[in-house]
């Protein structure tokens, strides 16, 4: 069986531990980012840009300062009908809102996921929320487990997607229900495979940009390579 995980999300782990899944164009993610960001912080600046990268890599080297609360979304092109959207929080959780609200009001589907079978910066853990469009932002399903020092839960609710591996959710022990391996799997049924280069469409396709220059200090900063220790920039 191939590795679920290529290096270079190894390389800058745990930046890649979750990135928004959106079932619509790059070029409609773009607009419904801007819009947005737009209605979130109204009487901010935003810039925003289209951009080339050679690679993954490249993606992730290009930000260099992490925040408490996303101030950068990349949206990535892929070979698919997917687009992934990452942000620059330090607590690699991604953006559940950014989901819900996409949803609501743009109406496209929306997958919301966190996988990692390590510690750091967030205990170990995975989930995914998938939301679809015109259901008024609410998960249609959601699968979690998660682990609280050496207690594991596993909560689900909602109706199970017809790919999903639900046999493997009577497992006894509970961090095998479902983990980074169970859910790349699970993920390649639905042709989404964000931790291989393969599912990029990079260097070929450009990039979506969008940050807020200018934050309120309520706003944490740290270097990326503070969260990132096996890069050398």
């Amino acid at each position: 069986m191939a590795a679920h995980k290529d290096p270079v999300f190894e390389t800058w782990w745990p930046l890649p531990r979750s990135m928004e899944l959106v079932r619509a164009p790059i070029e409609r993610v773009a607009e419904f980012l801007s819009s947005e960001l737009k209605r979130i912080v109204p009487a901010e600046t935003r810039e925003s840009e289209w951009r080339s990268f050679e690679n993954i890599d490249a993606v992730f080297r290009s930000v260099e300062v992490l925040t408490n609360f996303p101030t950068v979304f990349l949206a990535l092109p892929t070979k698919t009908e997917w687009t992934p959207v990452w942000s620059n929080s330090f607590l690699c959780d991604g953006y559940d809102s950014l989901c819900h609200n996409l949803s609501r009001l743009h109406g496209v589907d929306t997958i919301h996921w966190s996988s990692s079978d390590t510690d750091g910066p967030m205990q170990a853990g995975t989930s995914f929320a998938l939301r679809r469009g015109g259901e008024e932002g609410k998960r249609a399903r959601l699968v979690q487990v998660s682990r609280n020092d050496d207690v594991w839960t596993f909560d689900q609710s909602g109706d199970p997607l017809p790919q999903e591996p639900v046999a493997g959710y009577s497992n006894r022990i509970k961090r095998k229900r479902l983990n980074e391996s169970v859910l790349m799997e699970f993920f390649a049924t639905l042709s989404a495979d964000p931790w291989h280069e393969s599912f990029y469409d990079l260097p070929n396709a450009k990039c979506f940009r969008l940050w807020r220059p200018c934050f309120p200090s309520t706003i944490t900063t740290r270097p990326t390579a503070q969260v990132v220790t096996g890069v050398k920039r």
